[in-house]
């Protein structure tokens, strides 16, 4: 779980972000071969969906409100 936190710790410093949040079929504990993470980001005014792909992490980046219901 250490690159979760990880993850999670460098997430917080893009600007705007207030907290981050885990879901996914791996944070429900029933993990499968194809299970992943999914991390949402809570943030005020704006967030650049570049800034969390500059991190450099494998995975998909979704533009802010393209994803599911309240984004």
């Amino acid at each position: 779980m250490g690159a979760v936190r990880e993850l999670a710790e460098r997430l917080m410093e893009i600007p705007g972000v207030v907290a981050v949040t885990l879901g996914g079929s791996r944070a429900g504990g029933v993990v499968h071969p194809n299970s992943d993470w999914d991390f949402g980001l809570h943030y005020r005014d704006a967030i650049r969906s570049d800034d969390v792909r500059a991190l450099g992490f494998e995975g998909t980046v979704v533009e802010p409100g393209a994803a599911g219901r309240g984004s």
